[in-house]
């Protein structure tokens, strides 16, 4: 159960998360294959109900999809050079059991490149984007621990996200290193409603 903090509102949450992907190698680098998900999430104790809009405090999604990958890494944990690219489609239908029946577009590009010995350059682009009668609980989240790091995860959501970042690493002794990075993050409801100046920056430094 964790307390989070969404648009200045405190609440708590219980939620259970399955997802599959199964992926097979269609040719070099490139992958294809089908995935499946479901997502339970109850909400309690909300200090402002009004925020939901009317939607239930518990919900279920089930979902089925398919995703094309393609991954020229040297190494997928700490990669060095190299590129990895996705998209994933995800549908939530009626007939599935889903209440709030909507579809997923999740697209990341990840580009990497070493700039001098132990300097490696790591360029990140992700965006999702809801289509339908989307639920509270699967909205787009700014702020996770891979992206838009500082920010509350649920304090600032929508229906679509467009976040990008880059970082310098340099490993320092053995497998340790630090990262400097710095990107930025732009959630809205439509693309008719998109403010460029609506976007949120991010910047830091850390260790790896």
């Amino acid at each position: 159960t964790n307390t989070l903090d969404a648009n200045k509102s405190d609440y708590t949450r219980q939620q259970y998360r399955i997802k599959t992907d199964f992926l097979i190698r269609a040719a070099r680098n490139f992958y294809i294959g089908p995935g499946v998900g479901f997502d339970y999430v109850e909400g309690k104790d909300f200090e402002r109900i009004d925020l939901l809009q009317g939607q239930e405090r518990l919900t279920r999604s089930i979902s089925a999809g398919f995703s094309l990958v393609y991954d020229s890494r040297d190494a997928s944990t700490a990669a060095s050079r190299g590129i990895y690219a996705q998209a994933e489609q995800r549908f939530f239908p009626a007939f599935m059991g889903n209440e709030y029946a909507f579809s997923r577009t999740d697209l990341i590009f990840d580009y990497y490149k070493t700039v001098w010995k132990g300097g490696v350059l790591a360029i990140d682009y992700h965006s999702q984007f809801n289509y339908g009668n989307v639920p509270w609980t699967m909205l787009a989240p700014l702020g996770t621990s891979y992206r838009m790091r500082g920010y509350y995860e649920g304090r600032y959501r929508d229906e679509n996200i467009v976040e990008a970042q880059v970082e310098l690493r340099q490993k320092v002794w053995r497998r340790n290193g630090i990262v400097v990075w710095a990107g930025a993050g732009n959630i809205f409801r439509d693309f008719g409603s998109f403010d460029i100046g609506q976007t949120l920056p991010n910047f830091g430094v850390g260790y790896r």
